[in-house]
């Protein structure tokens, strides 16, 4: 089986569903201020960049992203 890969970048200005808000990128760890090491969290709607969206999101009845 053939597998394509098509996921999208992550970055601040990808767009996003209307309504939703947009992504925001903040770093809370800094090597050059002592921490172990530079990490960065992600808020961001589940509507944004590449993903799949049940038959459950929009019907009760539908199954749920673990039965597809």
């Amino acid at each position: 089986m053939k597998i394509y890969d098509i996921s999208v970048a992550l970055h601040e200005d990808v767009p996003v569903w209307p309504g939703d808000n947009p992504a925001k990128f903040q770093q809370y760890s800094f090597i050059n201020k002592g921490d172990l090491a530079n990490s960065t969290a992600i808020r961001s709607s589940l509507h944004l960049w590449t993903h799949v969206d049940a038959p459950r999101h929009l019907s009760d009845s539908g199954k749920g992203v673990e039965a597809i």
